[in-house]
């Protein structure tokens, strides 16, 4: 019976979730560097360790940062859903801070780069440090002295997605003629 309780406890403990706390206090801000209250923000992490092609002043396809998702063709994983606040202790406005859980997947393990990913409006922002790495599984680390040149600006553009041009292009010809169409009706008045 005891032999039989260890090898539950045992393959129970294979099967639970393994998690890193990630500790990040920094200011992040808008496109013109200040620091701004509500931005929605999270943890990039490079899954297969190649680097990062999100550049800072590349344009990117729309993105939803409130969820935890992929990104972009290469392995790339968000982890997010919070918003940058008020904390008079450090800096005031625009201050990401929290102790992110991240759980390790197949896909995010210890070891892996990560960088802090941002949204301010139709703008984002990215920052990583080569030291910045998912600590070991229980591990709580504090990555921020890495991330201290506060604040951030987001400088990147996030480009609407191709089926949301066809939208505006669809938008823009229909009001055009409507205001064509208002105009024929006033001459003929």
């Amino acid at each position: 019976m005891m032999k039989r309780l260890v090898i539950l406890s045992l393959l129970l403990c294979a099967f639970a979730d393994a998690t890193v706390t990630i500790q990040i206090r920094t200011q992040l801000g808008d496109y013109s560097g200040t620091a701004t209250n509500g931005l929605n923000w999270g943890i990039l992490v490079d899954a297969d360790n190649d680097g990062f092609d999100v550049g800072l002043l590349d344009p990117i396809s729309a993105f939803n940062f409130t969820i935890d998702q992929s990104f972009g063709d290469d392995d790339f994983y968000f982890v997010g859903a919070t918003t940058t606040t008020n904390f008079a202790l450090y800096g005031g406005d625009g201050v990401a801070t929290e102790l992110e859980s991240i759980t390790l997947t197949p896909d995010i393990n210890t070891g892996d780069q990560f960088g802090i990913f941002w949204q301010a409006g139709s703008n984002y922002g990215f920052v990583t440090d080569p030291n910045a790495k998912i600590s070991a599984d229980g591990n709580t680390t504090d990555y921020s002295s890495f991330f201290n040149a506060d604040p951030y600006s987001a400088l990147g553009n996030i480009v609407p997605e191709p089926s949301n041009y066809a939208s505006i292009i669809g938008f823009v010809a229909l009001s055009l003629a409507l205001l064509r169409r208002r105009g024929v009706m006033v001459k003929n008045l």
